[in-house]
């Protein structure tokens, strides 16, 4: 955990460190309102500890603006009752606590172990809800949060007529690779897989691990000629990367195939329907002879092919 204190005595800052005690936490130390505003929005802070007693800064003018900004960050402040008084109670109620000095007195060490434990238990609620919509082995989206984005932006897109895509993305012949080699080989697949996908697709686009080997991406906005030219660029980013042990699979190295679709496209109107028919798209990747993408559109599924991309472009503008 990373404290900020803010404030130019050097002296309180390293009283602080050995009060606070814990070799966990990092600290660090600005001058101004300005770089302590500069530092929590580019760094991870869990606290700010806020000297009034520093008379070279505006405090009244500054408190609030840091106790206004959007993260969510504990504030202590170091003052007195003078320092107190320049403040009506509402601009203040947004601080943890008051340590009047000097930071070593009973009531400064209550304050900071209470500090601690309320951060311990924030940090615990966090790893808790990233748990609670990650997978576990692949840092993707799990596959309930997924349903519910997905359910989400179908809302959003039949009230504004936008329109989102989903791709449905299999590891070809991953129960082979995983009984020649092992499972935890295996796992490696599926880890390098979804690194490979985090650095393929939108920054905006979502990822997920829908189930064993197989992945799903959320795409916003994205017209079906668009999510098929990002279902490609995975595919072929898969095929054209080293995997351990990828030429022991039936062609010769580790593959994707891939399935398409698109809300608004061919009548799709629905959450359900998006997914399935992504999904059989993508079973037509696999009959079709897997390290394939396949759509669908005007109600028919087609294997896309990277040559007569502008054909298919062509077809989606008239349908």
């Amino acid at each position: 955990m990373k404290i900020l204190f803010i404030g130019s005595d050097q002296e309180r800052f390293i009283q602080l460190q050995m009060a606070w005690g814990r070799t966990t936490s990092s600290f660090t130390q600005v001058g101004s309102p300005e770089a302590a505003a500069f530092t929590i929005l580019h760094e991870s802070i869990m606290a700010m500890v806020c000297d009034l007693t520093d008379s070279s800064i505006a405090w009244q003018e500054w408190l609030p603006n840091l106790l206004s900004l959007p993260q969510q960050i504990e504030c202590v402040l170091i003052a007195t009752d003078r320092e107190l008084q320049r403040f009506e109670f509402e601009e203040l109620r947004g601080c943890f606590g008051v340590i009047h000095p000097p930071i070593y007195g009973v009531h400064g060490m209550i304050t900071l172990s209470q500090l601690s434990q309320k951060i311990n238990l924030n940090q615990k609620l966090k790893t808790m809800e990233d748990a609670s919509v990650t997978d576990g082995l692949t840092k993707l989206f799990n596959h309930a949060y997924m349903q519910r984005q997905i359910e989400q932006e179908v809302s959003r897109c039949l009230k504004t007529s936008d329109v989102v895509s989903v791709i449905f993305l299999d590891v070809d012949h991953f129960k082979k690779y995983n009984d020649q080699n092992g499972h935890p080989e295996g796992d490696k697949v599926l880890v390098k897989v979804a690194q490979l996908l985090s650095l393929t697709v939108r920054r905006f686009d979502l990822i997920g691990r829908y189930g064993g080997e197989e992945f799903i991406m959320l795409l916003p906005s994205a017209p079906l000629h668009v999510a098929v030219a990002i279902a490609e660029r995975c595919r072929r980013s898969i095929q054209t990367t080293e995997f351990p042990h990828g030429q022991k699979q039936p062609l010769g190295f580790v593959s994707v195939s891939v399935g398409v679709s698109t809300l608004g496209d061919s009548g799709i109107k629905t959450r359900a329907e998006l997914i399935h028919f992504a999904d059989q798209a993508l079973y037509k990747a696999k009959d079709g002879g897997r390290n394939q993408v396949w759509y669908y559109t005007e109600n028919s599924y087609h294997h896309f092919q990277a040559e007569p991309a502008s054909q298919m472009k062509v077809r989606e503008t008239k349908s």
